[in-house]
């Protein structure tokens, strides 16, 4: 052989131990689309969920690993118990101002009644100062001989 064979079979052989080398490091340790570990960890943020009633949850909206944000509905908890309350609210809300009406319209008998009571005790008052005028005025008769038997 002469001295450019060997140096062509020489360069060769580096190729195919340089190829065979590269071709063993991916075949142990992969080609990198795949990595693998046994302590891995991915970072995420996460936060605590809670709800601000309770309740059963009817309907839950959220995915798996689906990104929300602030405010997204993630769950829909029955509401039922919640409704029946609010109707029980409400009709106490129209008997208190039923209730209410009422006791305006007593006030307004009671100012009324009020009212007549005065105008009674003022009858009665001009009732008695003309009793005590006539009273006086027999009195004034009586001391100086007139008036009736009756009047006496």
């Amino acid at each position: 052989m002469n001295g450019t064979s060997k140096g062509l079979l020489l360069a060769a052989g580096v190729v195919v131990l340089g190829a065979a080398a590269w071709g063993g490091d991916r075949l142990v340790l992969g080609d990198g689309a795949r990595v693998s570990t046994n302590d891995a960890y991915v970072a995420a943020y996460s936060s605590v969920v809670a709800p601000k009633v309770g309740g059963r949850i009817d309907a839950v909206t959220a995915q798996d690993n689906e990104r929300v944000r602030t405010g997204d509905v993630l769950a829909h908890i029955e509401d039922d118990d919640y409704r029946a309350a609010l109707r029980v609210a409400q009709g106490n809300v129209i008997a208190a101002r039923a209730d209410i009406a009422d006791l305006q319209a007593a006030f307004v008998r009671q100012d009324a009644l009020i009212a007549a009571a005065q105008a009674s005790v003022q009858a009665d008052d001009a009732q008695l100062a003309f009793a005590r005028q006539d009273e006086d005025r027999y009195r004034n008769l009586a001391a100086g001989g007139a008036g009736t038997t009756e009047q006496r």
